[in-house]
């Protein structure tokens, strides 16, 4: 998705003529809005997925500095495709019983920050763009001091955001006895 889009239909909900395209005090304001709703979104409900081999040193541990991205947390650890029990630590990661070799470590990460309205994040999440609006609205709305019109946002990116999280699968009705 890109934030410049985002930042238009938050705009156009609150009634703000703002030009996206210069860097002033209302669009560096709804950037700001847009970076902290965007990092709600990947750490809380659609985490950014990511997979890579680390090296982990002779005690069995890798900096979290070696790592391509920043972590949020780790999902899993593997060896040739085996599960290797490992600990997260805030400087690095511990894989037991694994001394001088790579492994696979998956894991969720910290998306880097909205800098600009060209800004194109790294997944669609499964949301539109009207959500993702209604959040930027909603913060902006806080940001702002406007505390009643952001409640009325917040419940409607909130009930947006449940109803994309939703599983959208199979609805099973139990089966009923229509004669007694």
């Amino acid at each position: 998705m890109l934030i410049r889009n985002i930042l238009k239909k938050a705009a156009a909900m609150l009634g703000e003529d703002i030009d996206f395209d210069t860097v002033t005090d209302g669009a560096a304001d709804f950037l700001q809005c847009a970076d902290t709703v965007y990092n709600e979104i990947t750490s809380e409900y659609f985490p950014l997925l990511f997979e890579e081999d680390i090296y982990f040193d002779y005690d069995g541990r890798a900096a979290m500095s070696g790592f391509s991205k920043k972590m949020l947390y780790a999902v899993s650890v593997k060896f040739s495709g085996a599960n290797v029990k490992y600990a997260v630590f805030p400087s690095d990661i511990y894989a037991e019983s694994m001394r001088s070799v790579y492994l696979t470590v998956r894991y969720a990460y910290v998306p880097a920050p909205i800098e600009s309205a060209d800004y194109i994040t790294e997944s669609d999440f499964g949301i539109t763009e009207r959500t993702f609006a209604l959040g930027v609205a909603c913060e902006y709305c806080l940001m702002k001091g406007m505390f009643n019109e952001s409640l009325v946002y917040d419940k409607r990116y909130k009930d947006s955001l449940k109803s994309a999280a939703r599983k959208h699968g199979e609805i099973k009705v139990k089966g009923r006895n229509w004669l007694r």
